[in-house]
C-alpha cells in the first residue's frame, strides 16, 4: 500500500480507534494499529506470528484488528460497497459486462469463500462446515470492474452453498 494511501486511511479510522495510556502501559498508537490489522487481512498470518513482529499479545491482536476493522467498515462502506439502488443502475452494469466481457444478461459475478474461524464458545456443531473445519462464509458479488458490489460476511459455516 503507497504510503500517502496510509496516511489517507489513518486520518479517517485513527479518531475511532485511540485507546488511552495508562500508567500501567503506554497504549498501542492507531497508526500501529492500522498497519497491524492491513498485515493481518493482507496476508492471513496468525496472531501468534504477529504477536512476534509487533510485541503485542495475542489477545490484543485479537481486539485490535476486530476495532479497526469494525471503523474502517462503518466508515468506507458508503463508499466502496454500494450497491446500486436503481434499475437503471443495474442495467449500466449488465451493458458493461455486455461490452467488457461478451457476457449477455449479466448483472455481477457471484463467489462464495468458507473462512476458517475460531469456534466461537458454546456453539457445537453450528460452524462446523463440509471440510471439518469451524467456518464463516464470505459470499461476493463483483461488477465488470472487478467492483464489489454486494458483500454477505458471516453466515455461519454449517450452511450448505444453496443457503449462503
Amino acid at each position: 500500500m503507497p504510503h500517502h494511501k496510509f496516511i489517507e486511511l489513518l486520518s479517517v479510522i485513527g479518531p475511532l480507534v485511540p485507546k488511552q495510556d495508562t500508567p500501567m502501559r503506554m497504549s498501542t498508537p492507531p497508526g500501529e494499529r492500522l498497519a497491524l490489522t492491513l498485515r493481518y487481512l493482507a496476508t492471513g498470518e496468525s496472531f501468534q506470528s504477529l504477536s512476534f513482529q509487533f510485541r503485542i499479545g495475542r489477545t490484543t491482536i485479537g481486539e485490535i484488528v476486530m476495532q479497526v476493522c469494525t471503523a474502517m467498515l462503518n466508515t468506507l462502506k458508503e463508499t466502496y460497497l454500494k450497491t446500486p439502488s436503481s434499475e437503471e443502475k443495474w442495467r449500466e452494469i449488465a451493458e458493461l459486462f455486455l461490452s467488457r466481457w461478451n457476457i449477455p444478461n449479466n448483472i455481477g459475478a457471484i463467489d462464495g469463500k468458507h473462512i476458517v474461524i475460531q469456534k466461537p464458545a458454546f456453539s457445537g456443531s453450528h460452524y462446523h462446515d463440509y471440510k471439518g473445519n469451524e467456518s464463516i462464509i464470505a459470499l461476493v458479488v463483483s461488477g465488470p470492474d472487478y467492483e464489489c458490489l454486494y458483500a454477505d460476511i458471516g453466515t455461519n459455516g454449517r450452511n450448505p452453498d444453496g443457503h449462503a
